[in-house]
């Protein structure tokens, strides 16, 4: 444990009482920034400021606004039991919630409190429904992923938040530091997915857009709506600092290394900020997490082989999505406080799955989707395949997948490997949990894909493979907890991808195992 626990807020109040102050007009601002009202500062007390305003008084919690004024009281977090830090965006979007179902776990109540510095928000959990005893507490501080993984490092953080994966540099860092393998199974915790969304005003006729396209527009080359066949209007660029996990996600994914000119952007502080002033303007462009949509329009991605995906949960989940991210907390193996490994315990759990999609983040729970819409682009498919034995095997497999819904587990691969990776561990243990509640009888059918190099036959048995990989896996959790389902494997080599196989990401989202189940 890092710090010992003491009371988490401490309110200078001595002055703030004084006649002179009260009747000094503040700022109460709501947590999106849509709305606010000023009146005169009456009191903070039990977590609840009261102005007095033109149509009289009123009380507003704490948690759900901020004050700004010089009658504000200041407010000091104290020492926690255990120090969260990271990505603006979780910390804001998804650790309160998060943090309020692990308390409802444990029968507590969450009170949150937000201090003089807007960005650190302390969080007590009372016992018995809130009339207990102070069970635990944390403070979630809202900064970037890579001043997390700067936290972790010098022992100011039990867990760091990242919408992005860490990187090389600071797993050695933390590595060399004594923190362990960051990329451990016990380090490394998946908590949820979110696709990045290439947000526009609703009104925009545009639908879908390319990511070559999109890179153009972020590097100067398109500046136009009527060159993607829109409106005759500049179109204006939102984006973020450079050293925002969102803008380091879009700058691999979507610029890939190409100049950009940050002259011509305006930069977001947030991703609230971003879709609020998307909704604003009919000929912007912006980008945020899903949970951050606020009503504006998500466009479709068309990749450059052409085949287009929709941002929706289920390829979220699935991780078909070209934009998908993961939602990464870390830790280190030295000193992780009790109440911090309770809490990550409790976040890659099913419990979690409600809060996390309450507040607009995309869960790990399984899910199922009929594939009859897909049956478009398997048609496109088949008139591409010319060779007669590929031709043949994709009739199979349009004829199979009329009969199957997909299931959201799906598990990939590294290259010519059939090792699965730390989410993949989470996502077989919940598939067990899924399919051992299905009927007696029920059809589960593990079908494997691959990238397209090397020889087709070749990729033919390797996806034969790696779906039988995945099935023994499968009946290795699930014991004897399975045994009235029946359970089969079939591979599909190179067909059907879900990305281009042109670069080393695409062809990573074409290597791997569906699971497919009777419909």
């Amino acid at each position: 444990m890092l710090i010992k626990r003491i009371a988490i807020a401490a309110i200078s109040v001595s002055v703030l009482l004084s006649s002179q102050v009260s009747a000094q007009q503040v700022t109460l601002t709501s947590g999106d920034g849509s709305s606010s009202v000023t009146g005169e500062f009456v009191s903070f007390e039990d977590g609840f400021y009261t102005i007095t305003t033109t149509i009289g008084a009123m009380r507003l919690p704490a948690n759900s606004v901020s004050c700004s004024g010089d009658a504000c009281p200041q407010v000091e977090i104290g020492e926690v039991d255990a120090t969260i830090v990271g990505s603006g965006s979780i910390a804001e979007g998804l650790m309160p919630l998060l943090i309020a179902g692990f308390a409802d776990s444990l029968g507590a109540e969450s009170d949150a409190q937000i201090g003089s510095d807007p960005t650190q928000v302390g969080f007590e959990l009372t016992g018995n429904g809130g009339f207990g005893d102070l069970v635990s507490s944390f403070l979630v501080s809202a900064q970037t992923a890579g001043v997390g993984f700067e936290a972790l490092l010098n022992n100011r953080a039990d867990i760091a938040i990242s919408s992005r994966r860490i990187n090389i540099g600071e797993a050695r860092a933390l590595r060399d530091a004594g923190a362990g393998n960051m990329v451990s199974f016990d380090q490394e915790h998946v908590i949820a997915v979110d696709s990045l969304l290439i947000i526009v005003h609703p009104s925009n006729p545009i639908n879908a857009i390319s990511l070559t396209d999109l890179a153009k527009i972020y590097t100067g080359e398109i500046t136009n709506w009527s060159q993607l066949g829109g409106l005759d209007q500049e179109i204006t660029l939102h984006s973020y600092a450079e050293e925002s996990g969102t803008w380091e996600y879009f700058n691999d994914h979507v610029l890939k290394g190409r100049q950009s000119n940050f002259v011509d952007w305006v930069i977001q502080p947030g991703e609230e900020e971003m879709a609020r002033e998307i909704n604003r303007d009919l000929f912007a462009i912006g980008y945020v997490g899903n949970a951050f949509q606020r009503g504006a329009k998500a466009l479709n991605i068309i990749s450059a082989c052409g085949i287009t995906s929709t941002p929706d949960a289920f390829s979220a989940k699935t991780e078909d999505y070209p934009l998908e991210r993961r939602i990464y907390a870390y830790n280190r193996s030295d000193n992780l406080a009790v109440e911090a490994g309770q809490l990550l315990r409790f976040a890659a759990s099913n419990d979690a799955d409600g809060v996390i999609a309450k507040a607009g983040f995309i869960d790990l729970g399984v899910t199922r989707n009929n594939q009859s819409s897909s049956e478009g682009r398997m048609e496109e498919l088949l008139r591409t395949v010319e060779d007669p034995f590929e031709l043949l095997l994709m009739r199979d497999m349009v004829l199979e997948m009329v009969e199957w819904d997909r299931l959201s587990s799906t598990f990939r691969f590294g290259s010519g490997s059939s090792r699965l990776d730390n989410k993949a561990k989470l996502d077989m243990a919940r598939l067990v949990d899924f399919l051992e509640n299905q009927p007696a009888g029920t059809q589960v059918l593990s079908v494997g894909f691959t990238d397209s190099d090397g020889a087709f036959s070749g990729n033919q048995s390797l996806s034969e493979r790696r779906s039988e990989d995945v099935l023994a896996s499968i009946r290795e959790q699930a014991t004897s907890r399975l045994n009235h389902i029946e359970l089969s494997t079939l591979g599909f080599g190179e067909l059907s991808p879900v990305s281009c196989n042109d670069s080393a990401e695409g062809k990573r989202l074409n290597r791997r195992v569906e699971i497919w189940i009777r419909n």
